[in-house]
């Protein structure tokens, strides 16, 4: 039953999340009989209904000694997770998963299981916790000599220093692997970090900076046919937008970004867009979809606020505007690749 749920999660991966790595596995021998995917629906479906049984598999292979199937189920269950699963879920059997890596000396097992660990720990706020699993992660790959994991850990350490608006040392982290992911012909995870790089721009206040980035990103996602990171960009488009004072464009940006997250059946994506008064003309309501938003929202935590332009906040209002993210709520939208690994992503 354990295999065929390694085998099962892979399989929908495929679909949830098919630009991470696939854990290498021995083909399901004839008495296992994996399920297999029609389309993304469908692997979400079964991944959301399954939920409870695949972190209950990473704790029954431990606990009976196998150590590799306990590492790989974690492994997969990370990429094989529903869009909207509770950030508070995986952390506990992910942390099963790399002591089985660890005992067993799979140095590479134990570098995705620290990234993973590390973008787990984003979702749920615990920085610190987040930062020592990335450097973890940093220091193996080195080791290793894998170049694009290193330049994954690097980007993904730069988003622990964007929420800790250290935007500087981000902006060095991000350039620095996006250098290394084009080195690699790794085209998703080099527009996932110049997306990253852009939101930094934005944070900071450099708006003619983030606008260039937004529109690299923005063409390197729809290129890619990559729908969650087109959708994250689009929304940072919707907030440069705004603040430059072009309210149609934003408005129009903020909802091609909800109408993704809708497809995607990402109701942390579709709870930060359309939860955003500030996104709204005055007088008008924001999209909602009701309650179902409530799980999404409350195991998401918030994010720094960032520095306002000049003109942001009451004096734009003054000038008629609406009021900017940081005024309204705080900035409570994440950067790029923090909603949905990678999730990273």
């Amino acid at each position: 039953m354990l295999k065929w749920y390694l085998h099962t999660a892979d399989a929908a991966q495929g679909w949830i999340n098919p630009a991470e790595d696939r854990v290498p596995l021995t083909p399901a021998s004839d008495d296992v009989s994996p399920l297999t995917f029609s389309d993304y629906d469908a692997a979400v479906d079964w991944a959301e209904r399954e939920h409870a049984n695949l972190l209950q598999a990473v704790r029954t292979a431990a606990d009976a000694g196998q150590d590799r199937l306990a590492w790989q189920l974690a492994t997969v269950l990370w990429n094989a997770q529903f869009p909207s699963a509770s950030g508070t879920s995986w952390p506990p059997v992910g942390r099963i998963g790399l002591e089985a890596a660890e005992r067993l000396g799979e140095r590479a097992a134990q570098g995705a299981l620290h990234t993973y660990l590390g973008m787990a720990y984003t979702r749920i706020n615990h920085q610190a916790e987040s930062l020592e699993s990335h450097e973890n992660a940093l220091t193996i790959r080195r080791d290793l000599d894998d170049r694009l994991g290193e330049a994954r850990s690097l980007n993904l350490i730069g988003l622990n220093h964007l929420r800790a608006r250290r935007l500087d040392t981000a902006a060095r982290h991000f350039e620095q692997a996006i250098s290394a992911f084009q080195e690699q012909d790794a085209a998703h995870w080099a527009a996932t970090a110049l997306s990253n790089l852009a939101t930094t721009h934005y944070r900071a206040g450099r708006l003619p900076e983030a606008a260039t980035a937004i529109d690299q990103a923005l063409a390197a996602h729809r290129t890619l046919n990559d729908q969650r990171g087109e959708g994250n960009i689009l929304r940072v488009l919707s907030d440069v937008q705004r603040e430059q004072g072009d309210i149609e464009a934003s408005l129009a940006s903020a909802q091609a970004a909800l109408d993704i997250a809708l497809n995607l059946r990402s109701l942390r994506l579709e709870g930060f867009l359309a939860a955003d008064p500030g996104r709204c003309p005055a007088g008008e309501r924001p999209v909602r979809r009701g309650p179902d938003l409530l799980p999404a929202l409350r195991h998401t935590p918030p994010t720094p606020r960032r520095p306002q332009p000049r003109g942001a906040g009451l004096a734009g209002r003054r000038r008629g505007l609406p009021p900017t993210r940081a005024s309204c709520r705080g900035g409570r939208l994440p950067p790029p690749g923090c909603l949905d690994a990678p999730r990273s992503r």
